[in-house]
């Protein structure tokens, strides 16, 4: 399972990739300095420290089965597209 982290909080990255490797996972951060789309095109999860997962994002990555938003707004924003997937949202 492959699971990217959208955030610039370095507190956020170090606590999530402690407790996925406490359960046998990894996560990768994403690097803003390239394009976006090509590091997520793989992701089966997507942690969202920031803004929108959009239907861009959402298209772009054919293996997500799961976005994990920090704020509710953004679930209902993304929802349409997930469900249209069958995959989840959690907040």
């Amino acid at each position: 399972m492959i699971t990217k982290i959208l955030s610039y909080a370095a507190s956020l990255e170090d606590l999530l990739s402690d407790k996925l490797n406490e359960i046998g996972f990894t996560a990768e951060t994403v690097d803003y300095n390239r394009a976006l789309l090509p590091q997520l095109k793989d992701a089966d999860v997507i942690v969202n420290g920031l803004g929108t997962v959009d239907k861009s994002i959402i298209d772009a990555c054919p293996k997500l089965k799961l976005v994990h938003a920090h704020a509710g707004e953004l679930l209902f924003y993304s929802m349409k597209f997930m469900i249209n997937r069958n995959s989840c949202l959690s907040n």
